[in-house]
């Protein structure tokens, strides 16, 4: 068994590039104590400064055919949960989308010299009224997002058209990320279909959704569309991947009563399965369709959108929302931290082994964060496009192989507990090294190195984080790499809360 005595050694193993961003210097995670929202003074001050008379006078007038209408969607992070954002928060968002326009239009297009002459002009630029503005929530999380439309001059509109702003509203610990849309968005024309024949549907992902922003995915081949969906007032996920073994002239019964199992029908196959899954510590995939484009086909899903709405860092997957959140926590709320999530995982585990699915891809970066309508902790399992799906034909192998992969969810349930325990930061082959040597450490010597390293490298870390302190968590991560004690899944969650590892 390979031993590491000094310090030096293991800095040479783990040293490398930081991958996950700063830590912003107000880092902090006490909740910010808000008063209650007076809402008879909010009513008043809308029915007094924005009402609908002025609006209606407004269009009416000689000025209006100089104005344009944009559509302006903003995600809402913010330092607190235990608030109504229905009425707090409108005042908030037209004060940040004044904030946007004169940060635009003076430091980033140098339309104005000065802020003062921006705000000796500001009433003939634009104009924002509060009824035209919607907050909400977005569905199943705490993520607060609004949707405004506002007229500006038609001068300006191409200033602002898929523009995307971020104010900061330091007052209210609250971080707004603006978009701007043209309202009159060019919808193509769809064209009528035989569906007998032809399966394919044309221009639905650009009719029905605005993209606010995309991601490719060079390994996966595959974008990520972080889209607005006007129908039904909602933010998604959109995820698009090219089909190379998908004939143009695809029919319904080409994909429903195919035995093929090309990749591509697998990739089809699982998106249908996917789409009857429903649990709370699992992804939801809300829809599925092709579309043809260049003389490609492409498989679209829409996935549920799912963050954490941190005031300090936006993150979405486990990783990052362990290195922000949990790296400074005190023993005592990390530990049961810890434990809430894991049971949330396995929970989520078994119930895709109970439909005969098997997670291969489970890591940090593949499980999602985000807070539930009740303001607590909830994380879901993504990335399933990586999952090993078993139909009729493989239910042999299926049995057979069963074991095997339990065995892997178990030892990634001990990769994951200890980047709960620590999240150190660096490239994703380079920091797992922390995790793939711990197995074969001697175990006080190697709590002692990674405090070492840990003091060194993870400036975010709680005063007074030793891994000593959760010395029971990383037996019990010990156990799971070493595949030494557990063998289903729920073994590992009735050890957690019987055996009082904290």
């Amino acid at each position: 068994m390979q031993q590491y005595s000094s310090i030096e050694q293991f800095d040479e193993l783990m040293s490398s590039k930081f991958y996950i961003e700063e830590v912003f210097d107000e880092m902090q995670n006490e909740k910010v104590d808000i008063p209650n929202t007076d809402k008879n003074k909010i009513m008043l001050t809308l029915k007094k400064e924005e009402n609908l008379k002025e609006k209606n006078d407004f269009i009416l007038s000689d000025d209006f055919n100089q104005f344009q209408q944009l559509l302006v969607i903003s995600l809402i992070t913010i330092n607190f949960s235990s608030d109504d954002p229905f009425f707090r928060h409108i005042t908030m968002v037209v004060k940040a989308i004044k904030k946007a326009i004169k940060k635009r239009l003076t430091q980033e297009t140098n339309y104005f010299q000065s802020v003062q002459e921006f705000k000796n002009q500001q009433s003939s630029l634009f104009k924002i009224f509060y009824q035209d503005i919607n907050i909400g929530f977005i569905t199943s999380t705490l993520q607060i997002k609004s949707t405004a439309f506002i007229f500006i001059k038609k001068s300006l509109v191409d200033s602002f058209i898929n523009k995307k702003i971020s104010i900061e509203q330091k007052n209210q610990r609250a971080r707004l990320t603006l978009s701007f849309f043209n309202i009159n968005i060019q919808k193509e024309i769809i064209v009528q279909q035989d569906f007998k024949n032809q399966f394919l549907r044309n221009n639905r992902f650009k009719n029905d959704f605005i993209v606010l922003n995309e991601e490719f995915d060079q390994q996966k081949q595959s974008t990520t569309y972080h889209v607005y969906k006007p129908m039904d007032d909602q933010i998604y996920f959109v995820k698009r991947i090219q089909l190379q073994d998908i004939p143009i002239n695809v029919t319904f019964q080409d994909i429903f009563n195919t035995k093929s199992f090309n990749q591509d029908n697998l990739t089809i196959q699982e998106a249908r399965i996917l789409l009857s899954i429903s649990h709370p510590n699992i992804i939801r995939h809300y829809d599925w369709w092709l579309e043809q484009k260049n003389q490609q086909i492409f498989l679209y899903t829409q996935i549920e959108y799912c963050i954490y709405p941190g005031y300090i860092s936006q993150t979405k997957n486990l990783l990052s929302f362990s290195y922000f959140y949990m790296n400074p926590m005190p023993i005592e709320q990390k530990s049961k931290l810890i434990i809430e999530i894991i049971c949330q995982i396995i929970s989520g585990l078994e119930y895709l082994q109970q439909k005969q699915i098997i997670h291969g891809d489970l890591k940090p970066e593949s499980i999602m964060v985000t807070q539930s309508i009740t303001g607590d902790i909830q994380v879901m399992l993504a990335d399933l496009n990586h999952q090993y799906l078993y139909f009729e034909e493989m239910q042999k192998q299926f049995k057979q192989d069963q074991p095997q992969y339990k065995q892997q969810s178990l030892q990634a349930l001990g990769v994951l507990l200890m980047h709960l325990i620590l999240t150190f930061p660096g490239e994703p082959t380079l920091r797992n090294n922390f995790v793939t040597k711990f197995s074969n450490f001697d175990f006080d010597d190697s709590l002692s190195e990674f405090d070492k390293w840990a003091q060194k490298s993870v400036k975010n870390r709680h005063k007074e984080f030793s891994f000593f302190l959760y010395k029971n968590f990383m037996l019990l991560a010990k156990s799971l790499l070493q595949k030494q004690q557990f063998h289903e899944l729920h073994d590992v969650r009735t050890f957690i809360l019987k055996q009082q590892i904290i």
